[in-house]
């Protein structure tokens, strides 16, 4: 019996529902872990390689651009081999390069083996989640995908910590190969609990899988891909390239993206299936979704990144220390996720949305007021933070299950390619906001923090209130009526 047949009527969580939904978690946390752990190595790769920073930073940069370059494949292949197939695939070149990785003889061979697992991660978070989402009960949608959305934020806290520890305790290579027995686990799990049987079969929408008689749109792959690449390494570049070139770089992007959703939109042939139909942002409640899981995005690596400076340079912390205000940010994360998730199944996403970002404006402008003063005590920066991390779990949670409560169940695919996107580019945002300050930016990024949460409390009064128990997917108006 597979996975999605196990959905009983009652629609329980049966063991084998858990089962499979734990191994997908687990390589997901791999997937985005991997995206982070290797950032506090950097300044030892460069000693070991004899090498520039501005060279070895390609080492993460090179993985995040290949990750968001093959999200625009998801769809088809999604289509044309089934979620569980570009699961596995993925997760296997992922445990392959991980294991390779770490005998690189050179930075170059570094740099290029880690464009190759990039390119896996890319594929093995979002099938992950799409899987999920076409397995789990949709009464307990939210509860599973906002288990999901923890697992997901908290990686990115983590990964710097334990690549500390990792560099500290042994050698480089182990910031590879430390993931790949968790890598062998998930890939066990899943191969032996989710059969590809008629519940993954082409055209199943209990697979997320639209008709496979379509066709891949090859331009619209490119497109998106190049526009989105653009744009991306055009954030990412600031600061590195004449304001010139980054702004013809973006622009460029834009351009071609424009291009794609005008062709996408103009599009009647129903076999011809494009890597993301943008007319699924008609969907209010997917598009309010997309809109604060950017704010989250920027939220979340804009501290992620300037805590561990401001613990350095505003309270002389060093060592592995430095990881302390990122600790406490994620000790509130993790403390009201899993009850956010749960909660929402019940009463809907938009109160806990609204409570957590009006809680979360009003810590970011308490604490832009404490450290614009230079006066604020460690304790009290832990305890703000610790209330910021527990305001962030209710909006990143619900939002996150409802993407996949809102949309119909065939296009989760299309969907996670949508909500990925969206969410590289704010963490890009986010990252490229703490470039630009000095040393007392921290009161600023606090600030500029404390409005995105103001717009998202505004924002979630469009999410949807208490889900109707009609055994039907509930989903999101759309902004025609």
């Amino acid at each position: 019996m597979s996975v999605s047949n196990a959905a009983a009527p009652n629609d329980r969580l049966t063991r084998r529902h858990l089962v499979v939904i734990a191994a997908l978690g687990i390589s997901a946390f791999l997937a985005v872990l991997d995206g982070t752990l290797v950032t506090v190595a950097l300044d030892s790769l460069t000693t070991t390689f004899a090498t520039t920073f501005d060279v070895v930073v390609w080492v993460t940069v090179g993985y995040l651009l290949a990750a968001a370059a093959v999200l625009p494949t998801l769809t088809w292949l999604t289509a044309r081999f089934g979620p569980r197939r570009v699961f596995l695939g993925g997760l296997v070149l992922f445990i392959l390069t991980s294991a390779v990785v770490g005998f690189a003889p050179s930075i170059g061979w570094l740099i290029a083996l880690r464009v190759l697992q990039g390119a896996a991660g890319g594929l093995l978070e979002p099938a992950s989640i799409t899987l999920t989402a076409s397995v789990a009960p949709r009464s307990r949608i939210g509860t599973v995908m906002g288990l999901f959305s923890l697992i997901i934020n908290i990686a990115p806290v983590v990964g710097p910590v334990l690549g500390a520890y990792l560099v500290t305790a042994a050698d480089w290579p182990w910031l590879f190969w430390a993931k790949i027995p968790l890598g062998l686990i998930a890939l066990i799990l899943v191969y032996r609990f989710l059969p590809e049987d008629e519940a993954n079969e082409p055209g199943s929408p209990a697979a997320g899988r639209p008709d496979t008689g379509a066709v891949p749109d090859v331009l619209g792959i490119v497109a998106l891909s190049t526009g989105v690449l653009a744009v991306l390494f055009a954030v990412n570049r600031v600061g590195s390239f004449p304001p010139a070139a980054i702004v013809a770089l973006a622009a460029g992007g834009v351009l071609v993206l424009a291009g794609y959703t005008r062709r996408t939109l103009r599009s009647s042939d129903p076999k011809v299936a494009p890597p993301f139909d943008v007319r699924l942002l008609r969907y209010r409640a997917y598009t309010t979704s997309l809109a604060i899981m950017s704010v989250t995005g920027v939220t979340m690596y804009g501290l992620l990144t300037q805590l561990p400076l401001l613990a350095e340079r505003g309270y002389g912390l060093t060592g592995t220390a430095t990881g302390a205000l990122v600790t406490a940010f994620g000790i509130g994360l993790l403390i009201v996720m899993p009850i956010a998730s749960r909660v929402s199944d019940t009463i809907g996403p938009r109160p806990l949305v609204t409570t957590g970002a009006v809680g979360l404006t009003a810590v970011m402008a308490a604490l832009t007021v404490l450290i614009s003063g230079q006066a604020a005590p460690l304790p009290v920066v832990v305890v703000a933070l610790i209330a910021a991390g527990m305001s962030l779990g209710a909006i990143a949670s619900p939002t996150f299950g409802n993407v996949y409560r809102t949309l119909p169940v065939e296009a989760a695919a299309q969907g996670t390619t949508g909500l990925f996107i969206c969410v590289q580019l704010a963490a890009s945002v986010g990252v490229l906001a703490v470039g630009f300050l000095d040393d007392g930016g921290s009161a600023v990024l606090f600030g500029i923090l404390a409005v995105l949460a103001a717009i998202a409390a505004g924002l979630s009064r469009l999410l949807p209130g208490r889900p109707e128990r009609s055994g039907r997917p509930e989903q999101g108006e759309t902004t025609a009526g």
